[in-house]
């Protein structure tokens, strides 16, 4: 998967995204990021719409996915690196 670099803005890392899976008790083990924030999003009570076209009307500006959200959604849409 190629990674779209905002310069200057936060996006979590994955191993984190992992730890929060596990600490809910989603077997995060061989699935993709996409799914597991998603999952997690689900279980947080939260739409599912991480990496969504719903990212250009967000205004969820708490949303702890925000900036890792838009870098998927380039990606999603076949933005190369910028890097």
């Amino acid at each position: 998967m190629r990674v779209y670099h905002i310069s200057g803005f936060y996006k979590m890392n994955y191993n984190k995204i992992i730890e929060k899976a596990e600490a809910m008790r989603i077997k995060a083990y061989e699935i993709e990021k996409l799914a597991i924030i998603r999952s997690i999003q689900r279980l947080d009570g939260h739409e599912e719409c991480y990496g969504t076209q719903r990212l250009i009307m967000c205004q969820d500006f708490d949303c702890p996915w925000k900036m890792d959200c838009l870098s998927c959604y380039l990606n999603l849409l076949g933005f190369e690196n910028t890097y």
